[in-house]
């Protein structure tokens, strides 16, 4: 796997100083494991399978983030799985929700990423913010339309 690691993509007009963890795909039902994971993702988010993207292991090392950014309209929900305890630092912060999640391995977080009436939900818009000690390896596990 560690050939697997790349500069996760960004999306904001390819700035990378912008986001500066590292992540990798999985492929759809790549494993009976990570197709139990999948499963799993659309029963807690309420939507087929079939709505489940790829899954997307991200990696944070020390000082490394992800600026605020909201995940966008053709992604309703977000589900966030965070895979190890990290020592210092590491939360997912909402700015304009004045919530932060502290990574605990094994919990997740899920937001939906639109309002009632169809459109972005600022309120969910957040960032990564850079693990202090340790790192901090977390899944993405989008919703799509």
């Amino acid at each position: 796997a560690a050939g697997a690691w790349v500069p996760s993509v960004v999306w904001r007009g390819g700035d990378t100083a912008y986001r500066t963890s590292e992540s990798f795909m999985l492929r759809t039902a790549q494993t009976p494991v990570v197709e139990a994971i999948e499963l799993r993702v659309a029963a807690v988010a309420g939507v087929p399978v079939e709505q489940v993207e790829r899954l997307n292991i991200v990696r944070y090392s020390p000082g490394q983030f992800y600026g605020s950014h909201h995940d966008g309209r053709n992604r309703p929900k977000t589900v966030f799985v965070y895979l190890n305890d990290v020592e210092e630092g590491g939360e997912t912060r909402f700015p304009n929700a004045g919530v932060q999640v502290r990574p605990i391995r094994g919990c997740a977080a899920m937001w939906d990423n639109l309002d009632e009436e169809g459109g972005m939900d600022w309120a969910t818009s957040h960032e990564g913010v850079p693990p202090r000690r340790g790192m901090k390896y977390a899944m993405n596990c989008f919703i799509c339309k």
